[in-house]
């Protein structure tokens, strides 16, 4: 609040549309939200067990819920030990914080709301930061409200609600501390990201054991095991079945190497000849 209150205080003309955007952001896509809710657009999965979660907590039942009896859902269920709780699937303890919305009355509505509004002052450090870096209003405009208009920002604002959702904003802030030196705060906002990311027990990941959820399972599935595996999916740039290209071919200026093609080249199952294909 004392740097929101600090930026609001030092904002400048340009700096304004940006304020304007961030309420006009939270207002449109709250009501969107919320409009999509009452549509019965959403799902139990995820909005019904954090809705759940979230109001067992507030009754004293520490992130209770029954969403997943007897459920028809893709998940192992009997390889947890307890299949009543939200912490044997996700570890999000900034969940624990919105549960107080359900103490003063607030309900389904009031969590959409805020989470869109949440999401939106993620332009604020944004706008701050650019300026800083950049010594311009107008690229600081520019990059807030690119957030603000990023299609996958706006998905998952309209997604239900999801934690993970507010470490845009979260990290944001963090950065912005991190570049002005407050590390304090920057810590502080570091936590609470890393408080909004789910750690799962995924099966197919080495931390996949029953007994093995929290905090070290989602910090080993993701350092050894997920991250290590989508890292081959995402770097791997030879298409099935077809001879890997030189590294001299890639550099700008040279020439492939010539290489004479044999007849026996070897091809996938049904790749023989794709590559003359459109």
């Amino acid at each position: 609040m004392a740097a929101l209150a600090g930026g609001l205080h030092k904002a400048r003309p340009a700096e304004w549309l940006v304020y304007l955007a961030v309420l006009a952001y939270a207002g449109f896509y709250g009501w969107l939200a919320v409009r999509r809710h009452e549509a019965y657009q959403s799902s139990a999965m995820d909005l019904g067990y954090t809705v759940q979660a979230l109001w067992n907590t507030a009754q004293g039942r520490l992130l209770s819920f029954s969403t997943f009896e007897n459920a028809p859902v893709d998940l192992l269920l009997e390889r947890f030990r307890r299949g009543d709780i939200l912490l044997a699937y996700h570890v999000e303890p900034l969940l624990l914080p919105f549960s107080l919305l359900y103490r003063v009355g607030g309900g389904t509505t009031a969590l959409l709301w805020l989470q869109a509004a949440l999401v939106g002052t993620g332009a604020l450090p944004i706008v701050w930061l650019a300026r800083r870096r950049l010594g311009s209003d107008f690229a600081g405009t520019g990059f807030a409200l690119a957030y603000l208009l990023a299609p996958a920002v706006e998905g998952a604002t309209l997604s239900d609600f999801h934690a993970v959702t507010l470490t845009a904003a979260l990290l944001a802030f963090a950065l912005y501390f991190l570049e002005t030196r407050r590390t304090l705060r920057y810590l502080a906002f570091v936590g609470l990201s890393l408080a909004a990311t789910p750690g799962t027990t995924r099966p197919g990941c080495r931390c996949s054991q029953p007994r093995a959820h929290g905090w070290m399972c989602a910090a080993k599935a993701r350092s050894y095991g997920c991250l290590r595996s989508r890292s081959r999916a995402v770097t791997r740039t030879t298409a099935p079945g077809r001879a890997p290209r030189r590294r001299g071919a890639l550099l700008p200026g040279r020439a492939a190497p010539a290489t004479r093609r044999r007849s026996g080249a070897r091809h996938g199952p049904g790749l023989r000849g794709s590559h003359k294909r459109a």
